[in-house]
């Protein structure tokens, strides 16, 4: 059965109306963008000062901060420190405290933006090797969780503006 749209019809009632005839697995989900400064509002003066600082979009930095942490300041099983769970070794090598919320999204950035470099701005490999380290993604060593991670974040990245 197809449905016929209505020039008449709002967009969303022309969507309620193509729902109604599919099967319940395939109808569309409406997707609206969201503005990244309202996803962690208690990180946004942080997030805007490393973005100008490294030219990394702020879109960016809170899509690795909901994957991380959820926003959430934690301390991973594996040592990853704060919302942009960094290292101490990757906090000593960025100059930054890692238990400061701050300096810990500057010092994520600042690195992040070092792997966007290396890897000649192909931000998906950089995501892979933030999160599984480059020494992994130089020797071609990608896990698949840490491809699964880098889609995960260009989603979410992907829904923001």
């Amino acid at each position: 059965m197809y449905t016929v749209l209505s020039a008449h019809k709002t967009e969303q009632d022309q969507i309620i109306d193509v729902q109604q005839h599919l099967e319940p697995s395939t109808k569309p989900i409406a997707v609206q963008k969201q503005n990244w400064n309202n996803v962690y509002v208690k990180y946004t003066g942080f997030i805007s000062k490393a973005s100008n600082t490294t030219h990394i979009k702020p879109q960016l930095i809170v899509s690795v901060i909901h994957t991380e942490t959820g926003g959430e300041f934690r301390v991973s099983s594996a040592g990853a420190i704060g919302p942009m769970q960094i290292k101490p070794t990757t906090a000593r090598i960025e100059h930054v405290n890692a238990w400061n919320s701050q300096q810990n999204i500057m010092g994520g950035t600042k690195y992040l933006q070092y792997l966007i470099v290396k890897y000649h701005g192909d931000i998906k490999k950089a995501l892979e090797a933030y999160n599984c380290g480059p020494t992994r993604v130089d020797k071609g060593n990608i896990p698949r969780s840490s491809v699964t991670y880098a889609s995960n974040i260009i989603k979410f990245m992907n829904n923001l503006t």
